[in-house]
């Protein structure tokens, strides 16, 4: 039974693991992510909160074009990926990697817990409750058009299934942060392969998503 404790404070979090989460690297069963992540020990401030909540910042359709907030968004999560990383390589623990991301850049309109613990075993479940009904929609994401991850704008969450280049894990898939020019973040430096292995039509992609 993995160990979902947390130690959570104020200002910090600290996630107590005993396996690793998603591992590309590692071929044990995931952790789950946990679902009660505090918004304070995430560091959002009351103001972001209340952004978060405001429905008059969320645009109309789901097919708007990406909003000027939503760009902003877009590059503080490439850059706050990018710092996070570093040089690292992925050791297993991606889905956890992005959801803190998400959460410090104020994506979307998501929450500590907008993902229901149904869906925070395996990485390809973001991609699979995003796609049901309005839920991307209402937590003010949009899937992109696009099954290359390779065409991923910067800023995008790549989610993919069990079986693409790059991954390991039989059930996991994986979730990654698109940066631009081939680089993927998480909780390492992720590498699907090269564009050559998503050609049009191909299955391995579960979705693509951006803040509306």
């Amino acid at each position: 039974m993995p160990d979902r404790s947390l130690i959570a404070s104020s200002h910090r979090l600290a996630v107590v693991p005993s396996l690793p989460v998603q591992g590309q690297s590692q071929a044990g069963e995931p952790e789950a992510l946990p679902q009660a992540l505090r918004a304070d020990a995430l560091g959002l401030s009351e103001a972001a909160r209340a952004a978060h909540a405001d429905p008059a910042a969320k645009p109309a359709g789901d097919d708007a074009d990406i909003s000027e907030r939503g760009q902003a968004q877009m590059k503080k999560l490439v850059e706050m990926a990018r710092r996070a990383v570093g040089g690292k390589r992925p050791g297993g623990y991606c889905y956890r990697a992005v959801h803190l991301y998400l959460m410090r850049a104020g994506y979307g309109h998501l929450l500590p817990d907008s993902i229901p613990w149904t869906h925070t075993r395996y990485a390809r479940q973001f991609g699979e409750f995003m796609n049901q009904g309005d839920h991307a929609a209402r937590l003010g994401l949009r899937k992109l058009p696009i099954d290359n991850p390779y065409d991923a704008p910067p800023g995008s969450v790549v989610v993919v299934r069990p079986g693409t280049p790059g991954t390991r894990h039989p059930k996991a898939g994986d979730i990654a942060i698109a940066a631009g020019n081939g680089k993927f973040y998480n909780d390492g430096n992720m590498s699907y392969g090269g564009p050559e292995n998503f050609p049009p039509g191909n299955r391995h992609v579960v979705g693509i998503y951006a803040p509306l």
